[in-house]
């Protein structure tokens, strides 16, 4: 795949309408995913009306002459220019991904990519992904937990990727940035400006332990950070946004793997907080209590098996119980963003209660 900073060769989409049958054809041949022939007719539908200036569902119809992979569903995608909360977006980072990270993996389990394009001129991309509708199910985005085997499925994938990246020399040189002790500081100054604001629109909807769990957690957490990222060598590619919605599971599980998409949140990091989002940010006591230590040491047996070596299970669970922490502040950052009381309110419920019975209030001490 072409290097993200080749931004004028080929030209960044910025209307579904340029997605023509001659389009598709290059960009194909130029990925090697058409050797002969042509793309002569494109089908388009669209997964949500109120998306049908970003995203499109693709059926292509090939001439006769067509040999290569040919992929016959493919989907495509252009860049948002904002985030909730009007924050800007420009692709950049989900383009770097696909073009460097996904690519120096053997067989990721990871949805493939086509043809990944951001131009600073625009400052948007685009993505042409594969459509595995027709041997991969999807489930919506919602509150709704995966099944056990979905989530063992999901630990497998991640661990795998998580594993390949875990302490690499590229990391921090041309993949991804490392932590360093301006991160922590900067989370300091942002819990400073939003977290008095969050706590006085709660009111006493927020009890006196749990505002008192805040108000600690964020005094404590740069310190720790700085500790557990800065300069060391246990981080890891992130996903950054890891939930129920964002896989492809197989419908045939002994044929086929799950795939990780919607990689635009990706950073250099603490594994772990992949998997604190996906369980403890989602997922009620009762249903943690039964899974929640299986699914970690799982991921922790993955990583070992994938070749990571000096990360026993004592700082596997030291991490999870870490990443705890930081995830207290996602529903902060979701409401100052402005997403839907539905989501982050249950976040809160859901984080704090893990965050009590993991007893995370230890580390604060260290």
């Amino acid at each position: 795949m072409p290097e993200t900073e080749i931004v004028n060769d080929p030209p960044v989409l910025t209307s579904l309408d340029q997605v023509t049958a001659e389009w598709l054809s290059e960009t194909l041949r130029r990925q090697g995913g058409l050797e002969r022939g042509e793309v002569v007719a494109v089908e388009r539908s669209w997964p949500h009306p109120k998306e049908a200036e970003r995203f499109a569902y693709l059926k292509l119809t090939y001439s006769a002459e067509a040999v290569g992979l040919a992929p016959a569903r493919l989907f495509v995608k252009l860049s948002r220019q904002v985030v909730p909360g009007g924050l800007p977006y420009t692709g950049q980072e989900e383009a770097d991904f696909y073009n460097r990270v996904a690519p120096a993996m053997p067989n990721p389990p990871i949805a493939r990519c086509y043809d990944a394009v951001y131009s600073p001129d625009h400052n948007r991309a685009h993505f042409l992904l594969e459509d595995p509708s027709h041997t991969h199910l999807i489930e919506s985005l919602s509150q709704l937990p995966p099944t056990r085997f979905q989530a063992e499925q999901i630990v497998d994938a991640l661990a795998q990727i998580q594993a390949f990246w875990w302490g690499h020399p590229r990391l921090g040189r041309d993949i991804g940035k490392l932590p360093t002790a301006e991160r922590p500081q900067r989370f300091g100054a942002w819990a400073e400006r939003i977290l008095p604001r969050w706590l006085d629109f709660l009111g006493d909807r927020l009890p006196v332990l749990r505002r008192q769990i805040y108000l600690e957690a964020s005094e404590a957490l740069p310190t720790l950070l700085t500790r557990r990222t800065v300069g060391s060598p246990a981080l890891t590619v992130v996903h950054g946004d890891l939930h129920i919605g964002n896989c492809f599971y197989p419908r045939n599980p002994s044929k086929d793997h799950l795939r990780i998409f919607d990689w635009e949140d990706w950073k250099v990091d603490l594994g772990l907080t992949d998997l604190a989002g996906l369980l403890a940010l989602m997922w009620f006591p009762e249903r943690r209590a039964r899974m929640e230590l299986e699914l970690v040491q799982r991921y922790h047996r993955r990583l070992i098996e994938g070749g990571v070596k000096g990360y026993d299970w004592q700082a596997c669970w030291f991490d999870y119980r870490l990443a705890v922490i930081i995830m207290l502040f996602a529903p902060v950052g979701q409401w100052n963003m402005g997403l839907p009381t539905d989501q982050w309110w249950n976040h809160l419920e859901r984080i704090t209660l893990a965050y009590q019975d993991l007893r995370c209030r230890e580390l604060l001490d260290l």
